[in-house]
């Protein structure tokens, strides 16, 4: 009868989310919608991938991680800007296919820039 009663007392507090995760989770959302700074960038790079709402937890997760290291670490956050952000994913998709085109013993050859 005593497991019962634990039972019971356990399932009667309701369940919330925390307010912290809420709120990040409101920040996100408003920033999905900006157009030239790279945390709006990330989020819709996520969104094709994975679909909105994984997007806006990721999102979520890496302004709660930005906020902890300027508030506990210090560091100091400047916005790089869309441009920047969007150089950096190209950078790591190209070194991605070098890797993938050293492993097939291939050699990848860049087309001649056309003026």
């Amino acid at each position: 009868m005593r497991s019962l009663s634990l039972r019971l007392s356990a399932c009667s507090t309701k369940r919330s989310r925390n307010r912290a995760g809420r709120l990040f989770c409101l920040m996100a959302r408003s920033l999905a919608r900006s157009k030239d700074i790279a945390l709006g960038g990330f989020y819709r790079r996520m969104a094709a991938r994975r679909g909105a709402l994984i997007a806006n937890i990721a999102l979520a997760r890496k302004l709660a991680v930005l906020f902890w290291r300027v508030m506990v670490k210090g560091m100091q956050y400047v916005e790089s800007g869309l441009a920047h952000y969007e150089a950096r994913v190209l950078e790591t998709k190209q070194r991605g296919l070098r890797r993938l085109a050293k492993q097939l013993g291939q050699e990848l050859i860049p087309l001649p820039a056309t003026a």
